[in-house]
């Protein structure tokens, strides 16, 4: 796998260009790209536990043999290193081979720990902390991402309107959880964006509440706060639903608050 098989697509390649002119102006030799909605952005690669180096010519994957065939197929143009023993280690010997001098690191995604047992590993070579290139480029949305984010909606937004339907007295506030990710996932959902939300009465007045056994009863007010996440966009949306019906006192709450 050592050889490139074929070229990045056009939306990849374009945020390639974009990324090393940033890369560029720190005058590192490569940049370690330890996070994975970073690298996710960056290649398209969907493996976890990883790592990437680009330098000024090259996307380099460092990984393991679970993620062979997600190399193979989102990032074949890409050089992959297969580990057999820790992380660090197979980044050193990319390193080593590739004789990078000036690696800039991700400050928020690269610990103490990590950059001393690097350095270790690497007598040659000098840390740099990377400025935010990715948060810079990632705050500019292209179409591509405007699409998904917009598909992450709509799956959330039908995913709910089916599992409304289901909602009955004795439920569970787990129950009705489950039932939202479970028709989430139907759509096309990897899954929930964050831990689903579904608190019965009293509970949905406690922020990020966690479902639990609290069971729905005639006039419940139910909150859901939920969202799916597509093709690595997420959505994150906000409803409430009433049982039976609206006791007065919660509907002139409701009103203001929805004003």
């Amino acid at each position: 796998m050592a050889k490139k098989r074929t070229e990045p697509g056009r939306l990849v390649a374009n945020r390639l260009v974009q990324f090393r002119k940033q890369l560029k102006r720190t005058k590192a030799s490569a940049l370690l790209v330890t996070n994975e909605t970073d690298y996710f952005y960056l290649t398209g690669y969907t493996g976890t536990e990883s790592a990437v180096i680009v330098t000024d010519k090259d996307v380099h994957i460092i990984s393991d043999a679970r993620f062979e065939h997600e190399i193979k197929k989102e990032v074949p143009w890409a050089r992959a290193w297969m580990r057999r023993g820790m992380l660090n280690d197979e980044i050193a010997n990319a390193c080593k081979e590739l004789r990078i001098k000036r690696l800039a690191v991700q400050p928020r995604h690269f610990s103490v720990g990590d950059q001393a047992d690097l350095s270790k590993k690497l007598k040659g070579t000098r840390f740099i902390i990377a400025p935010p290139i990715f948060e810079d480029l990632r705050r500019r949305k292209d179409p591509g991402e405007l699409t998904a984010m917009v598909r992450a909606i709509s799956v959330a937004e039908d995913a709910f309107q089916a599992a409304r339907k289901s909602i009955k007295v004795g439920q569970t506030e787990l129950e009705m959880a489950a039932r939202l990710e479970y028709e989430m996932k139907c759509r096309g959902a990897s899954g929930p964006a964050f831990p689903t939300i579904c608190a019965e009465g009293p509970n949905a007045a406690v922020p990020h509440a966690v479902p639990g056994k609290r069971k729905v009863r005639k006039g419940s007010a139910i909150l859901f706060d939920w969202g799916a996440r597509v093709g690595g966009y997420c959505s994150d949306l906000t409803r409430m639903v009433f049982v039976d019906s609206i006791p007065p006192k919660i509907e002139k709450v409701y009103r203001v608050v929805l004003e």
